[in-house]
């Protein structure tokens, strides 16, 4: 959308572009996915995983990008003239992009939330058309987590009857990454987004519709994102589905810190998961806190483009 900006983003180095090398992580994306973003330097496909729970959608997306790139160039300038000027780092961008701002930039750039979706979904078409394989490859699964549920769907034929995803994505965006990582959920229990429709789904009505059509069972919410969760449980509707935490989605700090006090939503980790998906109990919370399994090392910093 606007070339000549993203050209002058190659030159940038990490240090520049406001990315900080400890928070790189690049070690947990595939090399596939890094290979098929070599349009993209690394400092701001980093940056824009380190910021990745702020978007909500492919518009955020988008201008997100763009500020990136600005605030860095920004930074170099500021460096020339000696203002010292620095981008915002991934941590204040968590925590001051609320919805007014991106709306904000949204009009600051011109950026058509209709228009800039068709691009996206043309772009995404195209890419699924031309090689899903290399799509699918920018899908990192979370570790532990995939392998869990794939057992799981595949040893218990009742339990993958039962199971749903719900998402603000097309549908036809998700179902080749399920298929490709052998994740047999039922067609008609991927619920998406229309390929045509350039609105985000509400995954709420989805949810309530999946309770209203089982009566007689209990129906479990589990999501990474702590804001969804925390308007789904002021929802009243929710009040007989239980919801959970997935602590390996994408959530800020502030924000997992507010669920944590605000709600009585348990936290869900990856070594907690199989145990779940047997029927175990989750250690009850104290306090404003869960009580959670240490993760190992190996696990810290999950990350995804899923």
């Amino acid at each position: 959308m606007w070339p000549e900006l993203f050209s002058q983003a190659q030159d940038i180095t990490v240090t520049e572009g406001g990315t900080r090398r400890l928070w790189m992580n690049v070690d947990a994306v595939s090399e596939e996915a890094i290979a098929s973003n070599r349009d993209m330097p690394l400092w701001l496909f980093a940056k824009l995983r380190q910021v990745r729970a702020t978007m909500k959608s492919e518009v955020d997306a988008v201008v997100i990008t763009r500020l990136l790139i600005e605030e860095a160039l920004a930074g170099m300038r500021s460096k020339e003239r000696t203002t010292g000027y620095r981008p915002l780092t991934a941590g204040e961008l968590n925590e001051n992009l609320d919805s007014d701002y991106l709306k904000i930039l949204q009009i600051k750039y011109k950026a058509n939330p209709i228009k800039v979706t068709a691009l996206y979904n043309k772009m995404l078409d195209e890419w699924k058309y031309d090689d899903v394989k290399d799509y699918v490859s920018n899908f990192k699964p979370y570790t532990g987590v995939t392998d869990v549920i794939r057992s799981k769907v595949q040893s218990d034929p009742q339990f993958a009857q039962n199971v749903y995803i719900v998402s603000e994505r097309r549908t036809d965006d998700i179902r080749p990454v399920l298929r490709i990582s052998n994740l047999s959920i039922e067609h008609s229990h991927v619920l998406g987004r229309d390929p045509d429709d350039f609105f985000q789904g509400d995954i709420a009505d989805d949810i309530v519709n999946i309770s209203e059509q089982n009566p007689d069972s209990e129906v479990i919410y589990v999501d990474g994102n702590a804001e969804t969760l925390m308007k789904l449980h002021q929802d009243d509707r929710f009040k007989n589905i239980d919801l959970k935490f997935a602590s390996w989605g994408h959530s800020t700090p502030s924000l997992e810190s507010k669920l944590l006090r605000d709600t009585d939503i348990q936290t869900l980790s990856p070594l907690q998961l199989k145990g779940f998906l047997q029927g175990e109990a989750l250690p009850e919370r104290l306090g404003d806190k869960s009580v959670i399994e240490t993760i190992p090392a190996e696990l810290l910093g999950l990350d995804s483009e899923e």
